[in-house]
């Protein structure tokens, strides 16, 4: 009880010390904290989807927020992260690094060989894959037999 009615006093970080409790299995997707390229923002502005280019103040935020854009080329929904093309794209980057996750996982944790660790977790995502798809199917099957009910 005493505990909580005293503030805790944590020790500050000591410089290049990572305090982010999920630390990143890949270490070479951790940006460079003193890089200066940084991922390109897209703005949503009446249905449509703008790519931010410039500094990063709230001040230019603003600016391109309340007129900028009008100047920027917006891109197609198809071409957008935000449509089809881009939730793809999204997908298979996901499910790459998912896989990349467990077959490592599965090296270290069964001291297995790499390429077996490989190959059963391509395995192990196809078989969820499959399962999926039925599902999907099923359930189109399903809705359609509903419908016409």
């Amino acid at each position: 009880r005493d505990a909580l009615l005293h503030p805790v006093r944590l020790p500050s970080p000591s410089p290049g010390r990572n305090l982010n409790p999920y630390p990143n299995p890949n270490p070479n997707l951790i940006p460079n904290p003193n890089g200066s390229a940084y991922p390109t923002l897209f703005f949503l502005i009446d249905g449509r989807v703008y790519p931010y280019h410039h500094p990063r103040t709230v001040e230019a935020f603003r600016g391109f927020l309340s007129q900028g854009h009008k100047e920027a080329q917006a891109l197609s929904m198809l071409s957008s992260p935000f449509g089809p093309v881009g939730r793809a794209r999204a997908l298979v980057s996901t499910v790459g690094q998912r896989l990349v996750n467990l077959s490592e996982w599965m090296e270290k944790e069964y001291e297995i060989p790499k390429e077996i660790a490989v190959g059963l977790a391509v395995l192990a995502t196809s078989f969820v894959a499959v399962i999926l798809l039925v599902l999907f199917i099923w359930a189109s099957l399903e809705y359609d037999k509903r419908k016409r009910d």
